[in-house]
């Protein structure tokens, strides 16, 4: 039957090609995906079709080049073998389309899920410049200059170190908008050095640069110089110092920009600029591209350098081999026949590489969590969590599950499933009774005083232990804000009212555009009303009879103070009680009646027993103890609503009333804040914690 010929798809433009070791005397080489970053090890006929693959437009056209020019014979059907290969293993172009079997392979979902993870933007052709310019570049990638660059980097370390504090001091600069717009761009520019770098190693060892250009790795774009011609280099040594040019290239970048820090003057624009670069360059190297935990530059060179391709996979081959042998005693040879010592590092590295992973793509995917808007954060959270570390996982407890009559085989299989079930049934089985409270033990009326807005003392009144009566003036508070806009305001609602009574008087004037006239005069009004109260609320007047506690000694009259300075609280000399916040996945677990303990902050062998008075019905519209809020170091979630002058809780929160036990009342004199622990209702952790959850995916998607 005669074969039918058909069109080749592209491949994807970022393949590289490595010699490899020799098996039985027939030469070999390696193939690199970066999409996956995997390497395949092919034979040599598949070498030379992949070495031809972009001159051939059809199957029938590869097959004749390879014949003319090799001693490989081949059939259609080994070049639709091949084909097939590389796109079921994802080394075609995205745009590829490949004949008769190409939903059969791949799915669609994973097409648009691969099209989110990785994808490539080429932007331009260098090689031409590349060759041009290579001659004015070629000293400065000299083992010359590089080494001299490197004892400047020395020389500017040293200097550093003298002045390590303001250094270090200047990181405050990044947490602003000046420091992010200066930081992107110079973070675009180090990184256009390094690619550059690269590029122009990889000219310099005679190896063609066909394209550069932007991928985008789950969203997030990252420059990358296309060297696929490295398959020519035999050299360990010459593909080492391409994957290391632009390393040395940030390194060169931090010498230079840190011998500039030092000479310019301080806190200048040209030392602010020069800070970013160092810094950048500096972590970017030392951090992220010369870590071979991840998949950049350290991890290919530490590949050349131990001559283990495709290092990440195997070394998680040996890693697992390992668990499973510790875990289960299985006797399973080695993934590969390799000396005792490569087994041993692989399997170290694979351990580490994938306890790195786990902690890397959670934070990854709390990261996207946070940046993209809702409910679309979550989903694309949930997707990085279960492709990065579910599939992982399930893949490996799929290999337990087949060969489970093995395991079940051996005694220590026997403990660990024995193990692992007493674990599922304590997450099952409703055992947890304690609930936690942020709380505070205070007086039946306290009121901790805070200014109503940044303000300055003009007459402090009052002096701690003072006693005081409802109504008393405590300390008059001035705002040079609060005053410009209220003359503002002021000035504004008198221009409304002149403009009122010329409408008034003069009928031409009467027109269509004064027709909200009498709206826009309400609304000034109120807002001077309300400027006018936010002034009266800097006379600050006690709330109830009491004893002022927690006086800050510095205050005094002509400070200047924050809103978020406590002044002083005005604390009643009655009974003691505590006031605690349940949050909304525990509320239905206590009630009126139940025991529970008080333990001070910074007191954890002090317990106060407490007895359960009352729980809202209805959550807090805001919270009356500052203390508890996260805005003042407290546990619970909160902002401040300026516009009330109140802390909401980001969460839902219920209010509880508690009262010592009679006989273990307390007089700490002042608020006590701390956490109040009752025995509610049973629990499971796991029920809990599916709570938990299903709250969390119901507030992300807007249900409530």
């Amino acid at each position: 039957m005669e074969e039918k010929d058909f069109p080749l798809p592209p491949l994807n433009p970022l393949l590289k090609l490595y010699p490899a070791a020799a098996s039985d005397g027939e030469p070999a080489w390696s193939l690199h995906n970066p999409v996956a970053n995997t390497y395949f090890k092919i034979a040599w006929a598949e070498f030379e079709c992949l070495s031809r693959f972009s001159k051939a437009r059809t199957a029938a056209e590869l097959k004749a080049k390879v014949e003319a020019e090799t001693a490989v014979k081949l059939t259609l059907a080994d070049i639709h073998d091949l084909v097939l290969f590389l796109h079921s293993n994802g080394l075609l172009a995205l745009t590829g389309k490949v004949v008769a079997f190409e939903d059969k392979t791949l799915p669609l979902w994973k097409r648009i899920l691969h099209g989110y993870l990785y994808f490539t933007i080429p932007l331009f052709r260098p090689d031409a410049f590349l060759q041009r310019t290579l001659p004015f570049v070629r000293p400065f990638l000299s083992q010359g200059f590089i080494g001299a660059m490197l004892v400047l980097l020395g020389i500017g370390l040293i200097m550093t170190m003298q002045r390590a504090d303001e250094f270090f001091h200047s990181f405050t600069g990044f947490f602003s908008l000046e420091g992010v717009i200066r930081g992107l761009a110079v973070l675009w520019l180090v990184k256009v050095v390094h690619e550059f770098a690269h590029a122009y190693t990889a000219a310099k060892y005679g190896v063609p640069v066909p394209h550069m250009g932007v991928a985008m790795i789950v969203m997030y774009p990252v420059l990358y110089t296309e060297t696929t011609g490295g398959w020519q280099l035999a050299s360990r040594q010459a593909r080492f110092h391409i994957g290391m040019a632009g390393i040395l290239a940030e390194l060169c970048l931090a010498a230079i920009f840190l011998l500039l820090w030092n000479v310019m003057p301080a806190g200048s624009p040209g030392q602010s600029l020069a800070f970013t670069v160092v810094a950048i360059a500096l972590v970017g190297s030392l951090l992220v591209n010369l870590n071979p935990l991840m998949r950049f530059d350290g991890y290919y060179m530490m590949s050349d350098l131990t001559g283990i391709e495709n290092l990440h996979q195997r070394a998680c081959s040996f890693a697992r081999w390992k668990l499973r042998k510790i875990l289960f005693s299985l006797n399973d040879d080695a993934p590969e026949a390799l000396p005792a010592d490569k087994q041993k590092f692989l399997t170290w590295f694979g351990t580490v590489l994938l306890i790195y992973r786990f902690f890397l793509f959670v934070g990854i995917s709390v990261l996207v969590y946070h940046i993209f808007f809702k409910p679309l954060g979550l989903i694309l959270m949930l997707v990085e969590l279960v492709w990065f570390i579910g599939l992982p996982i399930l893949s490996e407890l799929a290999v337990w599950w087949q060969r489970r009559r093995d395991i079940l085989r051996t005694t220590r299989a026997r403990y660990v499933l024995a193990g692992l079930m007493l674990v599922l049934l304590i997450g099952i089985v409703p055992w947890q009774r304690t609930v936690h409270l942020p709380a505070v033990y205070h007086a039946s009326a306290s009121a901790s005083i805070y200014p109503y807005a940044p303000s300055y003392i003009d007459e402090l009144m009052v002096h701690d232990g003072q006693q005081v009566r409802k109504g008393d003036i405590l300390v008059r508070l001035s705002s040079l804000e609060l005053g410009r806009q209220l003359s503002v305001a002021q000035v504004r609602l008198d221009q409304l009212q002149q403009l009122q009574r010329r409408v008034q008087t003069d009928p031409e004037l009467l027109q269509e555009k004064y027709a909200a006239l009498d709206l826009e005069i309400q609304a000034a009004a109120q807002k001077v009303d309300a400027l006018h109260q936010q002034e009266k609320n800097l006379i600050v007047t006690a709330p109830h009879d009491g004893v002022i506690r927690d006086l800050d000694p510095d205050i005094k009259a002509g400070r200047y103070i924050r809103q978020a300075d406590l002044l002083f609280r005005v604390v009643a000399t009655d009974t003691q009680k505590i006031t605690g916040y349940v949050y909304e996945d525990d509320h239905s677990r206590i009630e009126a009646g139940d025991s529970a303990v008080f333990i001070p902050d910074g007191q954890p062998l002090t317990s106060l027993p407490l007895n359960v008075v009352s729980v809202a019905e209805t959550g807090a519209a805001s919270l009356a103890w500052p203390e508890l809020s996260s805005l003042f170091k407290g546990d619970i979630p909160s902002e401040y609503d300026r516009q009330n002058g109140q802390i909401v809780p980001l969460r839902s929160v219920y209010q509880a009333e508690l009262l010592p036990v009679p006989g273990h009342e307390q007089n700490w004199g002042s608020v006590q804040s701390g956490t109040v622990r009752v025995q509610g209702r049973l629990t499971s952790p796991m029920i809990n914690f599916m709570k938990r959850l299903a709250g969390l995916v119901v507030r992300e998607i807007g249900l409530n």
